[in-house]
């Protein structure tokens, strides 16, 4: 094997300077029909080893390498290229070894090109609002389990990890300096979740982000107050088809108004009538997706005085007029 260690370092360097992959090229003359013999299979391997110590003494990273069939003269280095990007492309579904030889792998083409994470956020939200560790735990393996079973893209995989992220985020960017540890990459998540090299990394990151995120809402659970504002939540959620004014909740709640005001703004970072107004607004939009009612049905159904201030929640809500977003679904 020719040189390849400057190559190799210089690479490094461009990695932790924030670049987000590399490539170095290795050379290894060895005649015959493009196979590699078990001497110059171990000597790849070898290499590899080196190198990752290398790298993880001087720059704390860790490299995969994708190996191609031999080349045998410059007029096939594209081709042995893209046998060697074909490999590492491989590592990312079967991370089981840092170096990967090319062997004629074809990717299945049955890989999910979508993964859209929507249809769970109703129950995040509520996981969060109600400081239920338990149930965010469970949909977090429940995403992981899908994910297994239709083994999405990298770049599939990372937008949704981002979609996920950052919806969870929103819910905790007024407290953020108290989060740091759970959302560290408040701007720059994408760049972190690019650099992992396969799906196991990726899983692995989603999990260990899922138990911080449960530990904190079942540590919230422990608060006084915190234990007020999630039964008022709850509250709210259950009778979101009457008209609610904080006055009948705390009356229900056998609590003073001025205390749960009080109480469930420091908790959560909203006023109760802002709570109520997303309750409203969430059920709303179930409603008008099922196409089964007119404007002022829904109005009625939610206790909202006149279909005028109905949507008048619901624009300030979402940006759209109910119509608008009835059309949308």
């Amino acid at each position: 094997i020719l040189p390849g260690g400057s190559g190799l370092f210089l690479m490094a360097a461009r990695l932790k300077n924030g670049a987000d992959s590399g490539s170095v090229g290795v050379r290894k003359y060895d005649g015959g029909d493009g196979e590699m013999s078990l001497e110059t299979l171990d000597t790849v391997r070898a290499f590899t080893d080196k190198a990752n110590l290398a790298l993880k003494t001087y720059f704390e990273l860790t490299a995969v390498f994708g190996v191609s069939r031999v080349c045998d003269s410059y007029e096939n280095l594209e081709e042995c290229f893209g046998q060697a990007k074909t490999a590492l492309d491989d590592y990312y579904y079967d991370s089981s070894a840092p170096v990967v030889f090319y062997t004629g792998q074809k990717l299945p083409v049955s890989r999910s090109h979508s993964f859209n994470i929507n249809f769970i956020k109703k129950d995040l939200a509520a996981c969060v609002h109600q400081n239920d560790g338990e149930k965010l735990r469970e949909i977090f393996g429940q995403l992981i389990g899908l994910f297994r079973e239709h083994q999405p893209s990298k770049s599939v995989a990372v937008s949704a990890c981002i979609n996920l992220y950052t919806y969870l985020y929103s819910f905790f960017e007024e407290e953020s300096a108290a989060c740091q540890d759970i959302f560290p990459y408040s701007i720059n998540v994408a760049k972190h979740l690019n650099r992992f090299c396969s799906l196991t990394e990726i899983l692995n990151w989603m999990q260990n982000f899922g138990d911080k995120l449960s530990k904190l809402l079942n540590d919230r659970k422990k608060n006084p107050a915190d234990r007020l504002s999630a039964r008022t939540r709850r509250y709210i959620d259950e009778h979101c088809q009457e008209k609610l004014t904080l006055t009948k909740i705390a009356q229900d709640l056998n609590i003073s108004a001025g205390h749960l005001s009080l109480t469930f703004s420091k908790s959560t970072g909203m006023t109760v009538s802002d709570y109520i107004a997303y309750a409203k607004t969430e059920r709303a939009k179930e409603l008008l997706r099922s196409h089964q009612y007119l404007i002022y049905e829904i109005s009625d159904m939610l206790g909202f005085e006149n279909p005028y201030y109905f949507s008048k929640v619901f624009k300030k809500a979402t940006g759209l007029s109910p119509r608008e977003y009835e059309k949308s679904v």
